[in-house]
């Protein structure tokens, strides 16, 4: 990561029109109201986004310095940083009352952190289906972080004036970071102005603004409340929202959310919660009267409050998974001194119990609300509501675009039931669409099964990289990881069969019905 204190640098026009390909347009990212963005690429990969301003009347020198000045000053996570600038005023020959002349051309262009994943708002959509509620919330909560930064942090603060889901763009992590300071705005106080400039948007714009003018640090708020809204029930939401109550709109959203929440017990009523805290702060957001509306602290604070409910939530069904564990007679897992990875096999885990087999009595550490660990590099196996500790993130991760996508696929080796010493490539899918699970080799398909209770899968304590899938009638068939993993190291080849483990065990959570349940959860798609 950059550092962000680095000092925005003086760019040459020439160099500008070098990486961005002469300003052309397959290089365009997308226009605004001043300007062009460009995607510049250095010689060394290295990409940023070149803002080339408008020549606009009243845009002059001491304005764009102003503004540069600014806009250089920013520095915090959910903000787009500014890395560089260019001036460059130019004589040029044009045509004035039939007579070619020399006048000056301003070039003045801004350069700013380039953001793969482009702006929230090609991510919108009325079915809401292009994030899950994590994703959503993390973006809606650096959004209020961002803002809490201009207005509360900033002396004088800043008021954005602008913001929509075209100014917030996304990293390649979906950090959100909001954009485009061309009319922001330098208070002193929370002093409420007049002005007569074109400021805003149509529809993120407040009433107050829209009837007199009035532009306040609740300018932000409304436009703020209006992008929440839209996050959450769709491009059309806020227009809904005007057309029935408060508590049926809230009672609506959170249904929506919910119905695709994939926790389950206490995280799942937890989260659920969330997702009604935040419609509602949307909703206090756009009220008419500006005097209303919560202050940007206000929304943090209670964005931080549902947070450590959450954790809570997590750390009580931590509490429960480990009470359950110990109350399990399983046997001991005894190392095999032949094996340099036996410290890190579960012995006899199953996808249907919540076991957690353990080399000492305190192997398994419980740490808290979000964390379970094991000791050394040690994976976390047979817990079906597992989080791994951030020993391993790329791991976590991992597996939660898989949990995400409802969908992942492995290639791995099978090992033929008629022929005990052969073994042959395969596709392992793994799915939440009926919650199956697949075998392809080649064209043909292997396995095609649906979760049940009499799906079970079993690590041996002798092979590292194996596994065995045993199917309701029985039969069971073994897979290996063994040499699919690039570079190929036995680590690898671990990894690779914990990561699979991982994803079906937590497809089999879902889809199987709690303990003394008859049926699916209500979740199950």
């Amino acid at each position: 990561m950059e550092d962000a204190s680095v000092e925005p640098t003086v760019m040459p026009l020439d160099l500008l029109r070098q990486i961005t390909d002469g300003f052309s347009e397959e290089r365009m990212l997308g226009t605004g109201s001043f300007g062009k963005v460009y995607l510049g690429v250095h010689q060394d990969g290295k990409k940023i986004a070149v803002k080339k301003l408008y020549d606009m009347p009243g845009l002059d020198d001491k304005q764009f310095m102003n503004e540069f000045k600014n806009l250089s000053r920013l520095r915090h996570q959910n903000i787009v940083r500014l890395v560089g600038y260019c001036r460059d005023i130019q004589e040029v020959h044009v045509m004035y009352e039939g007579k070619l002349v020399l006048a000056e051309k301003a070039h003045r262009t801004l350069c700013l952190e380039y953001m793969s994943n482009g702006s929230l708002d090609k991510y919108l959509s009325d079915e809401c289906d292009r994030y899950n509620w994590h994703t959503c919330y993390r973006i809606l909560k650096g959004i209020c972080q961002g803002l809490k930064y201009l207005h509360n942090e900033l002396k004088p603060p800043i008021y954005h004036l602008d913001l929509k889901p075209a100014n917030i763009l996304l990293d390649e992590n979906m950090v959100p970071k909001i954009a485009d300071f061309g009319i922001s705005r330098l208070f002193s106080g929370e002093q409420t102005r007049s002005t007569q400039s074109l400021l805003g948007t149509f529809g993120y714009s407040p009433p107050e603004f829209i009837r007199s003018n009035l532009i306040s640090n609740k300018f932000d708020i409304f436009s703020l409340g209006v992008v929440i809204i839209k996050m959450m029930a769709g491009r059309m939401g806020y227009s809904k929202s005007t057309e029935m109550s408060s508590s049926e709109f809230t009672k609506l959203v959170q249904k929506n959310w919910t119905d695709r929440l994939l926790e389950t017990s206490n995280r799942r009523n937890a989260y659920s919660e969330q997702v009604k805290i935040c419609i509602e702060i949307g909703l206090s957001c756009v009220q008419e009267d500006r005097h209303r509306r919560p202050t940007i602290q206000d929304i943090v604070y209670r964005l931080e409050e549902t947070d450590t409910k959450c954790s809570y939530a997590a750390k009580k069904d931590w509490s429960l998974i480990f009470q359950e564990a110990h109350r399990n007679n399983f046997p001991q897992y005894v190392p095999d001194t032949n094996d340099q990875h036996a410290h890190k096999i579960c012995h006899g885990s199953t996808l249907n119990q919540n076991i957690v087999a353990t080399e000492h009595t305190n192997y398994f550490e419980y740490l808290g609300a979000r964390e379970a660990r094991l000791d050394d590099d040690s994976q976390l196996c047979g817990n079906d509501n597992q989080e791994y500790s951030p020993d391993d993130p790329d791991m976590h991760n991992e597996i939660n675009a898989c949990i995400s996508r409802g969908r992942a696929d492995f290639d791995v080796l099978v090992l033929q039931v008629y022929s005990p010493n052969e073994w042959k490539k395969a596709t392992l899918a793994l799915t939440r669409t009926g919650y199956r699970i697949k075998f392809c080799h080649k064209d043909e398909a292997v396995l095609d099964e649906e979760y049940s209770l009499s799906v079970q899968i079993k690590v041996p304590n002798d092979r590292t990289s194996q596994f065995v899938l045993t199917r309701p009638g029985g039969v069971s068939i073994t897979i290996n990881t063994q040499g699919m993993t690039v570079p190929n190291t036995e680590d690898n080849d671990f990894r690779l069969r914990d990561l699979i483990v991982s994803v079906m065990r937590t497809f089999q959570n879902e889809a199987l019905p709690p303990p003394g349940c008859i049926g699916r959860p209500m979740f199950f798609r």
